[in-house]
């Protein structure tokens, strides 16, 4: 399990179960607040879209890239589709 909090200006993710931390710049903190139970990657890529207003593609883009680099840490849990 892993939580994310604003900490002096940055955006920290601790993982729990390891005491490691990752450090997020403001896309990533948006995407992190963003997730949740059964998030997709076109819902993340909507949240970028309406904070920064950039393109489809790129949203998509940064938001796979995200959930790809967070998934590698342990730091997200892919849901079971069905």
């Amino acid at each position: 399990m892993a939580s994310g909090s604003p900490v002096d200006g940055e955006y920290l993710v601790l993982r729990a179960d390891t005491g490691a931390v990752v450090t997020l710049n403001a896309t990533g903190a948006v995407l992190w607040e963003a997730t949740g139970d059964a998030t997709t990657v076109a819902q993340l890529a909507d949240a970028l879209r309406q904070r920064f207003g950039i393109d489809e593609a790129r949203s998509i883009s940064d938001g796979t890239a995200f959930v790809q680099a967070m998934l590698d840490r342990g730091l997200l849990i892919p849901s079971e589709q069905g």
